[in-house]
């Protein structure tokens, strides 16, 4: 029994790293399987839904089934967290969000951070509309600023919380324009427009996938749009830098991730996928339509430097609020 065992202490090391060898794959082979995308909100939403067309454009351009699921859970830290653990082999992607650099800004156990990631593309960006109710007498960026230094803090603005696209949004336009607000957090959009519409709050910066069918109905009116360029969707709105109050640029935008250390040829050939979509017309009207989203694109370079600056910026903005980690 001794040499029995003798001889499977020897083997055992052996029959793993066999094993391991087996279940390595060169780059040059990928992808040979399902991949999957994580979505770490939960199913059905417009991340969700955004994922799945991207996963129908990653079947077409790499040949292999692609799957989405969704992870959701402590404001998006399980599923993000989730794959910053998953091993490196491109076959586990995440579909990240503005709130990717965020989070660990503003939670002390984030449970992952930026570094833990490869930064494959950045396929979207979306404004954020300025909105307020159908019935508001502001009809104007000029008009809101006039309104707010008449009587400052008298204006309600609805937001999701500290470090969400809305108080970034409007903390950086009160900061530009000289006025004061006064800010509701809300543990979501819905619950913000509904008060908005019934005049509890009076203004809101929302993502425009999640206001756009309000504005195209006429449920709400957009006063202006961030950025510096006006929305295809809605090319009669003006842009806030149009007029007059400059630098609001914070807005919504998508890209995807792997795992820390995937291999950068996986890394190259996942990116060449992505820009292959986004020079398909179809899909780009598609995704803009559905999400109010412009296309991006980019190298992973390129992508990881945008994810830098969104994070000095939002640091700096969070820092100048007083805002501590929790």
């Amino acid at each position: 029994m001794k040499r029995g065992h003798a001889v499977l202490a020897f083997l055992f090391p052996l029959l793993c790293s066999v094993t391991a060898l087996a279940q390595e794959e060169p780059a040059s082979a990928y992808p040979s399987r399902t991949i999957r995308i994580i979505v770490p909100y939960a199913g059905g939403g417009g991340t969700d839904l955004l994922a799945r067309t991207w996963a129908e454009v990653l079947r077409k351009e790499l040949g292999q089934p692609v799957i989405v699921e969704s992870r959701p859970g402590g404001n998006g830290i399980i599923g993000t967290s989730f794959v910053a653990k998953a091993p490196p082999d491109g076959y586990t992607l995440y579909i990240a969000t503005y709130g990717f650099p965020v989070t660990p800004l503003l939670v002390k156990d984030a449970q992952y951070a930026v570094k833990d990631f490869a930064p494959i593309i950045r396929t979207g960006t979306t404004p954020l509309a300025l909105v307020v109710a159908p019935d508001s007498p502001i009809k104007s960026v000029a008009d809101l600023v006039g309104a707010a230094r008449a009587k400052p803090g008298s204006l309600n603005t609805g937001t999701l919380g500290d470090g969400s696209q809305e108080q970034m949004g409007s903390q950086k336009f009160q900061s530009i324009a000289g006025v004061k607000f006064t800010e509701i957090p809300y543990k979501g959009a819905v619950p913000a427009i509904t008060d908005l519409l019934g005049g509890s709050i009076q203004l809101m910066f929302e993502g425009l996938p999640t206001v756009l069918s309000f504005i195209k109905s006429g449920r709400l009116r957009a006063l202006g749009v961030t950025g510096t360029q006006r929305s295809s969707q809605l090319p009669d709105v003006p842009t806030i830098d149009e007029q007059g109050v400059k630098g609001v640029d914070v807005f919504a935008w998508t890209g995807f991730l792997a795992p820390a250390k995937t291999p950068r040829p996986i890394i190259d050939k996942l990116n060449a996928a992505f820009r292959k979509g986004l020079a398909d017309p179809a899909v780009v009207s598609k995704i803009a339509q559905s999400f109010g989203s412009e296309s991006a694109g980019g190298t992973p370079e390129d992508f990881a430097a945008f994810i830098e600056a969104r994070t000095r910026e939002n640091a700096a903005l969070i820092s100048a609020m007083g805002i501590k980690p929790q």
